[in-house]
C-alpha cells in the first residue's frame, strides 16, 4: 500500500488543492483507483507526473521571453476550432510552449497514463525530426494522423505547431478502431473507455485534407510575424526604459 497515495498526499506533492486534484483527474491528466468513496494514485504515475512539470517549468523559464505563448494560443485556438483539429506549439523535445487546443477526448484518454503521454511524445518528437518528409500527413503510434509546420525565430531557436489527432477518411477510422484492443493494453488502458471515446475522433472533410497543410503552414508564418513584431516592441521598450535610468542619473 505504500505505492498508493491519498488525495491530501498528491496535493502536498503538486502543490495544488483539493479540487485541482479532482479536475485533472476528471480531465485525464491524472489516474486514480477508487477504493470505497476514497480515490488512490500511484506513486509511480505521480513521479512521472512530476518529473514532467520540472520540465515544463525549465523549458518556460527559458523560453517564454522568446516564445510568448500566451500572444499566440488564441490564434491556435481559433484554427483548432475552424479545422476541426487539436492543435499545439511544441518545442525540438516536444515539451508543450501552449495549451493544446480542441483536444479528441479519444487523445485525451490516452495521455491519462503514463505510458500514454511519454508514447505520444516519442511519436510527436519523430514527426518534427521528419518534418521535411514531403507527405502530407504523418501517423502516431495510436493511427492519428498529424502535420507539422516550423517556427523559426531570427535567434534560430525553432518551435513547431503540431496539428493533428484526426483521420482523414472512413477507411482509417475503421483500421483505428480496430487497433483499439492493442493501445488499449500497450498503454495501460481499458478497451471500453476507448471504445466509448472512438467516435469523438476527428474525421477531415474533403475540404480540410485538401487545404490543411497550406493552412498550417499559413499560420506559423503569422505566429513567426507576431512574435517578431512583439520582441522588436519590447526591445524597443527595454532600451526607452534603460535611456530613461540613463538620464535620471
Amino acid at each position: 500500500m505504500d505505492d498508493l497515495l491519498t488525495a491530501r498526499q498528491v496535493q502536498e506533492l503538486l502543490k495544488v488543492d483539493r479540487t485541482t486534484v479532482y479536475r485533472m483527474l476528471k480531465d485525464g491528466r491524472l489516474s486514480g483507483i477508487k477504493i470505497g468513496k476514497n480515490w488512490r494514485f500511484l506513486r509511480k504515475n505521480i513521479d512521472v507526473l512530476l518529473q514532467e512539470q520540472s520540465h515544463q517549468e525549465k523549458t518556460t523559464l527559458l523560453k517564454a521571453k522568446i516564445f510568448p505563448g500566451h500572444c499566440i494560443q488564441g490564434l491556435q485556438d481559433i484554427f483548432s476550432e475552424v479545422a476541426g483539429v487539436s492543435c499545439v506549439a511544441v518545442d525540438s523535445e516536444a515539451t508543450f510552449l501552449t495549451q493544446a487546443s480542441n483536444p479528441s477526448p479519444f487523445c485525451q484518454k490516452i495521455q491519462s497514463t503514463p505510458e500514454g503521454r511519454a508514447a505520444c511524445r516519442q511519436s510527436w518528437k519523430k514527426i518534427i525530426k521528419n518534418k521535411r518528409n514531403h507527405a502530407p500527413f504523418h501517423v502516431c503510434h495510436a493511427g492519428l494522423n498529424y502535420t507539422v509546420a516550423c517556427i523559426r525565430m531570427a535567434n534560430q531557436i525553432e518551435s513547431y505547431i503540431l496539428c493533428g489527432q484526426f483521420v482523414e477518411s472512413a477507411e482509417q477510422k475503421k483500421a483505428l478502431q480496430a487497433s483499439i484492443p492493442q493501445v488499449a493494453q500497450k498503454l495501460g488502458l481499458k478497451e471500453k473507455d476507448l471504445r466509448h471515446l472512438e467516435d469523438q475522433v476527428y474525421l477531415l472533410t474533403p475540404r480540410v485534407r485538401k487545404n490543411l497543410k497550406l493552412w498550417l503552414e499559413r499560420l506559423a508564418q503569422s505566429l513567426i510575424d507576431l512574435t517578431s513584431e512583439r520582441n522588436d516592441l519590447v526591445n524597443r521598450l527595454h532600451k526607452i526604459h534603460q535611456l530613461s535610468a540613463f538620464q535620471e542619473e
